[in-house]
């Protein structure tokens, strides 16, 4: 379509990627990429120790609305494209003060390289699409019956996992060693049923 304005002819060509409309005028200069990396907002990525909270994710429910507990969120850096967080939301806090921040346990940070007071993308994500088929768990020095497997394999059903995330469950202290999804070792995901 081109329309005739006191500048010249300008072209304007409208193209429809997954539900994101775009508008180009001739000339203009756009990185598709960079266009379709984040669908949601970008929030402040703020760090946080063990002390401030035991949730590996903080967020404000207002900041939030169509997020639920239980809801698994994405959490990465619109410039990164390897190290992509997966964490499933388990309570909402007031208690952050800024407006569109989001913060994130400190050494889940440091695994996914993600750096304080730089944005981040933030997306829900299917459970389906990020399932797990294979979780590695280290147990080291411990006596494990077979019913606390049983337990500890209910316990991590529905629920989000990383590599090297420490697990406590009934006494018992475990590590995630490996993750496998689709026959590739993957950094994290989400145990279905």
């Amino acid at each position: 379509m081109s329309q005739r304005t006191s500048e010249g002819i300008s072209t304007v060509f409208n193209i429809q990627l997954s539900s994101t409309e775009l508008m180009l005028t001739w000339g203009s200069q756009i990185h598709f990429q960079d266009a379709l990396k984040c669908k949601m907002k970008n929030f402040k990525l703020l760090i946080h120790s063990n002390g401030f909270s035991e949730d590996d994710v903080v967020i404000d429910q207002k900041e939030f609305p169509d997020i639920a507990i239980g809801d698994i969120l994405e959490i990465y850096h619109p410039d990164a494209n390897d190290s992509h967080l997966l964490v499933q939301v388990k309570s909402f806090k007031t208690s952050l003060q800024q407006r569109d921040v989001i913060s994130i346990e400190q050494g889940i940070a440091g695994l996914f390289k993600l750096r304080a007071y730089k944005p981040v993308c933030v997306e829900k994500v299917d459970p389906g699409e990020v399932a797990l088929d294979l979780v590695e768990v280290v147990f080291k020095e411990q006596y494990i019956s077979r019913s606390d497997m049983w337990n500890l394999r209910a316990k991590l059903m529905n629920s989000s996992l990383h590599f090297h995330q420490n697990l406590k469950f009934l006494g018992i202290r475990a590590q995630v060693l490996d993750l496998w999804s689709g026959g590739n070792k993957v950094t994290c995901g989400c145990r279905q049923q």
